[in-house]
């Protein structure tokens, strides 16, 4: 469930288009692989060097079903004082357990890093989609 390289990352992006529910829907409108994969690049894109995510994938019968990242910005908690870890990139099926794996893995990520509450959807924060 844990992505951890880069079949998985790509994998990662690509639910959106794999999930009927979003993009069946005639309201979706597809953003650009590109960006996403740049929003989501922790080496390269210049947010994670105050940041760390993690990025979750749900399957069911081999096929995913939905995804979550779990995200923490030191650089709000910072300046807020706060211990809030944030979520974001979420897309699901109409499937409550995959959905409730999905936060609960966001969850347990988060608190493994001291962070106290979530707070989403932000992908990956207030100054990004």
């Amino acid at each position: 469930m844990l992505v951890e390289d880069k079949r998985g990352l790509e994998a990662f992006i690509d639910v959106p288009w794999r999930v009927k529910e979003v993009s069946g829907s005639p309201i979706w409108v597809p953003p650009l692989r590109m960006m996403v994969r740049d929003a989501l690049d922790s080496k390269g894109n210049p947010f994670y060097a105050r940041a760390a995510r993690a990025l979750f994938v749900a399957r069911r019968d081999g096929h995913a079903v939905g995804r979550i990242a779990a995200i923490e910005n030191r650089a709000h908690n910072e300046v807020h004082g706060d211990r809030v870890g944030f979520w974001g990139f979420f897309e699901c099926a109409n499937d409550a357990e995959a959905a409730r794996a999905l936060f609960n893995a966001a969850e347990q990520w988060l608190k493994s890093r001291g962070l106290t509450a979530m707070r989403g959807p932000m992908s990956p924060s207030t100054n990004h989609e």
